[in-house]
């Protein structure tokens, strides 16, 4: 199973769900706040997981080798993130 995150790295915001409810989330964040940057995020369960997309002003784009995000760090995504 795949889970997807999408994190504003502005204000610290998370949100959890889909892959087309993250980016649709990210892009309405943006439509509210035109400063932030948001990651999206992809995990699998007992993986690292890895940032497949940024989210700013300019528009989406995806990250081919994105940075990775390490277990703990996903534990932690999960416990502070927003469901759809």
């Amino acid at each position: 199973m795949v889970s997807y995150f999408a994190q504003d790295k502005t204000s610290g915001l998370i949100m959890s769900g889909g892959l087309n409810a993250c980016l649709q989330w990210a892009f309405n964040r943006i439509a509210k706040s035109p400063e932030s940057v948001i990651a999206i995020i992809k995990a699998r369960p007992a993986e690292d997981a890895r940032v497949i997309a940024d989210v700013d002003k300019t528009g989406g784009r995806w990250v081919f080798g994105g940075r990775y995000v390490p277990k703990r760090e996903v534990s932690k995504l999960t416990k502070a993130a927003h469901g759809s």
